[in-house]
Protein backbone atom coordinates (compact mmCIF):
# COMPACT_ATOMS: atom_id res chain seq x y z
CA UNK A 1 0.00 0.00 0.00
CA UNK A 2 1.36 3.11 -0.98
CA UNK A 3 1.97 5.80 1.81
CA UNK A 4 -0.59 7.92 0.29
CA UNK A 5 -3.28 5.59 0.71
CA UNK A 6 -2.30 4.17 4.40
CA UNK A 7 -2.42 7.78 5.32
CA UNK A 8 -5.98 8.47 3.46
CA UNK A 9 -7.13 5.58 5.60
CA UNK A 10 -5.91 6.60 8.66
CA UNK A 11 -7.39 9.86 8.23
CA UNK A 12 -10.64 8.09 6.95
CA UNK A 13 -11.02 6.34 9.93
CA UNK A 14 -10.35 9.51 12.63
CA UNK A 15 -13.92 9.45 13.58
CA UNK A 16 -13.64 5.49 15.03
CA UNK A 17 -11.79 6.26 18.75
CA UNK A 18 -10.47 4.01 20.54
CA UNK A 19 -9.35 1.30 17.41
CA UNK A 20 -5.61 3.29 17.27
CA UNK A 21 -4.33 2.98 20.39
CA UNK A 22 -0.95 4.50 20.66
CA UNK A 23 2.24 2.88 20.45
CA UNK A 24 5.24 2.92 23.04
CA UNK A 25 8.96 1.61 22.55
CA UNK A 26 11.40 2.26 25.41
CA UNK A 27 15.46 2.42 24.97
CA UNK A 28 17.34 3.01 27.88
CA UNK A 29 21.10 4.18 28.04
CA UNK A 30 23.83 1.73 29.29
CA UNK A 31 23.75 3.30 32.97
CA UNK A 32 19.77 3.01 32.88
CA UNK A 33 19.86 7.15 33.80
CA UNK A 34 18.69 8.53 30.34
CA UNK A 35 15.26 7.12 28.82
CA UNK A 36 14.04 7.98 25.11
CA UNK A 37 10.21 7.05 24.19
CA UNK A 38 8.89 6.58 20.68
CA UNK A 39 5.62 7.36 20.80
CA UNK A 40 3.25 6.40 16.83
CA UNK A 41 -0.30 6.36 15.84
CA UNK A 42 -1.42 8.27 18.88
CA UNK A 43 -5.18 8.31 19.27
CA UNK A 44 -7.33 10.62 16.91
CA UNK A 45 -3.59 11.07 15.15
CA UNK A 46 -2.61 13.98 17.32
CA UNK A 47 0.72 12.89 16.47
CA UNK A 48 0.58 14.22 12.55
CA UNK A 49 1.92 17.07 11.88
CA UNK A 50 0.38 19.34 9.23
CA UNK A 51 2.62 21.07 6.98
CA UNK A 52 1.66 24.97 7.17
CA UNK A 53 2.91 27.67 5.13
CA UNK A 54 0.67 30.00 7.00
CA UNK A 55 1.93 29.29 10.76
CA UNK A 56 4.24 31.16 12.02
CA UNK A 57 5.41 29.20 14.63
CA UNK A 58 5.53 25.01 14.68
CA UNK A 59 2.71 24.38 16.99
CA UNK A 60 2.17 21.56 19.23
CA UNK A 61 -1.25 20.37 21.19
CA UNK A 62 0.37 17.97 23.68
CA UNK A 63 2.38 18.92 26.64
CA UNK A 64 3.34 15.62 28.03
CA UNK A 65 5.37 14.62 24.44
CA UNK A 66 7.37 17.61 24.66
CA UNK A 67 10.91 16.66 25.61
CA UNK A 68 11.58 20.23 27.52
CA UNK A 69 8.45 22.59 28.12
CA UNK A 70 8.95 25.93 29.70
CA UNK A 71 5.12 26.54 30.67
CA UNK A 72 3.91 29.73 31.40
CA UNK A 73 0.12 32.22 30.59
CA UNK A 74 1.26 34.62 28.23
CA UNK A 75 0.79 34.98 24.37
CA UNK A 76 -1.65 33.89 22.48
CA UNK A 77 -1.92 32.57 18.30
CA UNK A 78 -4.29 33.89 16.06
CA UNK A 79 -5.92 30.95 13.98
CA UNK A 80 -6.66 31.06 10.19
CA UNK A 81 -10.30 31.51 11.59
CA UNK A 82 -9.49 34.60 13.50
CA UNK A 83 -10.38 32.80 16.49
CA UNK A 84 -7.49 33.19 19.19
CA UNK A 85 -5.43 30.64 21.14
CA UNK A 86 -3.89 30.68 24.35
CA UNK A 87 0.10 29.41 24.10
CA UNK A 88 0.83 28.11 27.50
CA UNK A 89 4.52 26.93 26.83
CA UNK A 90 7.44 26.49 24.15
CA UNK A 91 9.85 23.48 24.32
CA UNK A 92 11.55 21.03 22.12
CA UNK A 93 10.45 17.89 20.05
CA UNK A 94 12.10 15.33 18.56
CA UNK A 95 11.40 13.54 15.37
CA UNK A 96 12.26 10.56 13.63
CA UNK A 97 12.02 11.08 10.10
CA UNK A 98 11.11 8.42 7.57
CA UNK A 99 14.38 8.08 6.61
CA UNK A 100 15.60 7.35 10.17
CA UNK A 101 17.06 10.73 10.88
CA UNK A 102 16.05 11.97 14.27
CA UNK A 103 15.59 16.27 13.95
CA UNK A 104 15.20 18.51 16.91
CA UNK A 105 12.33 20.99 16.54
CA UNK A 106 13.39 24.17 19.03
CA UNK A 107 10.76 26.92 19.84
CA UNK A 108 7.44 24.62 19.33
CA UNK A 109 4.56 26.48 21.13
CA UNK A 110 2.35 24.34 23.68
CA UNK A 111 -0.92 25.40 22.17
CA UNK A 112 -3.52 22.95 23.83
CA UNK A 113 -6.76 24.37 21.75
CA UNK A 114 -5.58 23.00 18.72
CA UNK A 115 -6.95 19.71 16.84
CA UNK A 116 -3.67 19.34 14.63
CA UNK A 117 -0.22 19.87 15.21
CA UNK A 118 1.26 22.57 12.58
CA UNK A 119 4.79 22.57 11.49
CA UNK A 120 5.50 26.10 10.19
CA UNK A 121 7.04 25.81 6.46
CA UNK A 122 8.06 29.56 7.17
CA UNK A 123 10.65 28.78 9.95
CA UNK A 124 12.31 25.86 7.40
CA UNK A 125 12.45 28.60 4.59
CA UNK A 126 13.99 31.23 6.90
CA UNK A 127 16.10 28.40 8.08
CA UNK A 128 17.75 28.38 4.33
CA UNK A 129 15.66 25.15 3.43
CA UNK A 130 14.29 25.65 -0.14
CA UNK A 131 10.52 24.11 0.10
CA UNK A 132 9.12 22.46 -3.30
CA UNK A 133 5.60 21.00 -4.01
CA UNK A 134 5.03 19.19 -7.20
CA UNK A 135 2.63 16.09 -8.06
CA UNK A 136 1.15 16.12 -4.54
CA UNK A 137 4.26 15.74 -2.44
CA UNK A 138 6.33 18.64 -0.48
CA UNK A 139 9.99 18.43 -0.13
CA UNK A 140 12.23 20.55 1.79
CA UNK A 141 15.91 20.42 0.89
CA UNK A 142 19.12 21.44 2.33
CA UNK A 143 21.81 21.67 -0.76
CA UNK A 144 21.04 18.27 -2.00
CA UNK A 145 19.77 16.36 0.72
CA UNK A 146 15.79 16.00 1.34
CA UNK A 147 15.32 16.46 4.71
CA UNK A 148 11.53 16.56 5.10
CA UNK A 149 9.14 15.16 2.92
CA UNK A 150 4.93 15.67 2.99
CA UNK A 151 2.16 14.16 1.48
CA UNK A 152 -0.61 16.19 -0.46
CA UNK A 153 -4.33 14.85 1.30
CA UNK A 154 -6.90 16.41 -0.30
CA UNK A 155 -5.35 20.29 -0.18
CA UNK A 156 -3.50 19.48 3.13
CA UNK A 157 -0.09 18.46 3.11
CA UNK A 158 1.40 15.83 6.14
CA UNK A 159 4.25 15.27 7.01
CA UNK A 160 5.08 11.71 5.64
CA UNK A 161 5.71 8.90 8.09
CA UNK A 162 7.46 10.18 11.39
CA UNK A 163 7.72 9.56 15.64
CA UNK A 164 7.71 11.46 18.35
CA UNK A 165 10.93 10.90 20.30
CA UNK A 166 10.46 11.94 23.89
CA UNK A 167 13.02 11.99 25.83
CA UNK A 168 12.72 11.68 29.80
CA UNK A 169 16.14 12.03 32.25
CA UNK A 170 15.88 10.26 35.36
CA UNK A 171 16.92 11.44 38.16
CA UNK A 172 21.09 11.62 38.47
CA UNK A 173 22.49 9.55 41.54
Amino acid sequence: MSQKKALEERLSNQGQQGKDEPTVNVARDEDERDSTFMVSSPENHSGEWILDSACSYHMWRNKHLFSRLEEFDEGVVLMGNDDVSEIKGIGTIHLKMHNGVVKTLTEVRYVPDLKKNLFSLGVLESSGYKIIMHGGVLRAICGALVVLRGTRIGNLYFLDESQLLVQQLSPKA
